[in-house]
């Protein structure tokens, strides 16, 4: 079976992400599929609210292929 085309939509927008320096990781979170999860780091200028609007721009999302679940996370530590 061929992966469906309409995967590249957001591979692309991980790329665009990557590019802006926003991705932090994207990666299947269980052996199901269509599972995964995406994390990013925004800048201050944009709010949670805008980052759901890119989110659900995606042709994938649009199309139903993938759905999406934006929710803050507020890092509390990090290694040095």
């Amino acid at each position: 079976m061929s992966p469906d085309p309409r995967f590249a939509h957001p591979i692309a927008f991980w790329r665009s992400l990557y590019e802006r320096g926003w991705l932090v990781a994207a990666e299947s979170i269980t052996s199901d599929d269509g599972e995964g999860m995406t994390v990013v780091r925004y800048p201050a200028s944009m709010d949670i609210a805008d980052l759901e609007r890119l989110a659900r721009a995606d042709e994938a999302v649009i199309s139903g292929l993938l759905s999406v679940r934006v929710r803050p996370w507020h890092v509390v530590m990090t290694g040095s």
